[in-house]
């Protein structure tokens, strides 16, 4: 793993980061190749810069509601750099924060950033490096509440100019207006991280797809399952559907224009934008001996996972084949059930799912188990994101569902990914 760089900040540019860091359309830089910067590069990217902004913001308004600016200041200055420090070697890669007036004279950019600040970039950009990395570029725009500590000094309180003032002598970080660009967090990724060529694969996270609605298209299904023994779930562009893949064979489900479900063909231009899952070439099966419920067929899995000394702290692929009970799935349709019912959201008539419960149902399940996942890659609350595939009682088409409950029959088969 390459060494990670930090670097430092103060309260202030902190600030500048709470609320303000927004997702614009993304930039994509082409390689000398005219080939796209790799999608789960930008993925990485995007996580650390997220996962930084989380740690910085939270600690940031923690400290000023308990002990206000002065004392932020101080924390601030202490513990970014360990924040950063951990983001950086938690995901293997280097990040930090830099803008074009520093505060902190250990905030310079790195060397490939320095024409892009110059540029002023005010997008989300991502630029291929040598040796197969990706250096990624996130704005951050100064917004009502920064101005005590980056406005002109007569926003700035006196106690807080003098501790800015011992801090950091030669600040330039003040003179800003609203909304006026700020300053970058920088990432850079190594596009041959073996975490990223692993079986497993993973394009967008729940909170940022249906959270915060940023569901574009992430990867091209026909790329995708030009791969050999695929198994996957996920969403499609725009949650316009379901998605999932049975050994490289894509099942794609959506509602036409009267609100009914029918199986999609897999063009070369259909994308999802939430897909998760890994090429699973072997697996060993093992027997329901007993129908288990809701509440008890998720730790079943879990268990038997360990007798099979799979590692549960890392994602599993699933599969489930046989009869289900009481199973109710649904087939997203511009927004997330799910999602709406734990924030009490009504949903819009054009955004309803088609939800349909079967009191028994034969099919294939396929799923992840992903403990301690939720948010990323399953909804809170569970551990798991499965999804069935099953013959329609109406129409005879295969389709596919999201499932929101079921129990499983005795004398289903789990089936587990095999060691070699």
């Amino acid at each position: 793993m390459k060494p990670v760089k930090t670097i430092q900040s103060g309260l202030a540019f902190t600030l500048s980061i709470i609320a303000v860091l927004t997702h614009p359309s993304l930039a994509f830089a082409q390689n000398k190749t005219g080939n796209q910067t790799p999608p789960q590069s930008i993925e990485k990217a995007i996580e650390a810069k997220d996962a930084l902004f989380a740690k910085l913001s939270g600690k940031l308004k923690e400290v000023l509601t308990t002990q206000g600016p002065v004392a932020a200041i101080e924390v601030c200055s202490l513990e970014a750099k360990n924040m950063t420090q951990s983001v950086g070697k938690s995901l293997g890669l280097n990040i930090g924060r830099t803008a074009w007036k520093l505060r902190n004279s250990a905030n310079q950019p790195p060397q490939w950033a320095k024409p892009l600040l110059e540029k002023a970039t005010e997008k989300p950009l991502f630029t291929p490096l040598p040796n197969h990395r990706t250096g990624a570029l996130f704005p951050i725009k100064l917004k009502a509440q920064c101005l005590i500590c980056h406005g002109e000094k007569t926003f700035i309180p006196n106690n807080v100019q003098e501790e800015l003032a011992k801090r950091y002598p030669k600040d330039q970080a003040t003179g800003f207006k609203v909304d006026e660009l700020r300053g970058w967090f920088w990432v850079e990724v190594d596009d041959n991280d073996p975490a990223q060529t692993s079986p497993w694969f993973q394009y967008g996270e729940m909170h940022r797809v249906i959270g915060q609605k940023d569901h574009k298209g992430r990867v091209q299904l026909g790329e995708l399952i030009k791969q050999d023994h695929l198994y996957a779930v996920g969403a499609m562009k725009g949650l316009q559907g379901e998605v999932t893949i049975l050994d490289s064979v894509p099942y794609v489900t959506a509602q036409d224009s009267q609100s009914k479900l029918c199986a999609a063909s897999v063009t070369t231009d259909l994308q999802a934008t939430l897909l998760m899952g890994a090429s699973v070439p072997a697996w060993q099966d093992s027997t329901f001996e007993t129908t288990l419920g809701p509440d008890k067929w998720e730790s079943h899995l879990e268990q038997t996972a360990r007798d099979n000394h799979l590692d549960t702290a890392s994602p599993i692929m699933f599969q489930v084949r046989g009869r289900l009970e009481d199973t109710t799935v649904h087939v997203i349709n511009g927004a997330c059930p799910i999602h709406a019912q734990l924030h009490g959201e009504e949903l819009a008539p054009e955004e309803k799912p088609h939800q349909e419960t079967f009191a028994t149902i034969q099919g294939t399940i396929v799923g992840v188990f992903a403990k301690a996942s939720s948010g990323r890659l399953t909804h809170p609350g569970t551990s798991v994101h499965a999804h069935l595939i099953y013959q329609s009682p109406e129409t005879g088409e295969r389709l596919t569902g999201h499932i929101e409950k079921t129990s499983i029959a005795k004398g289903s088969t789990l089936s587990l990914p095999k060691l070699k």
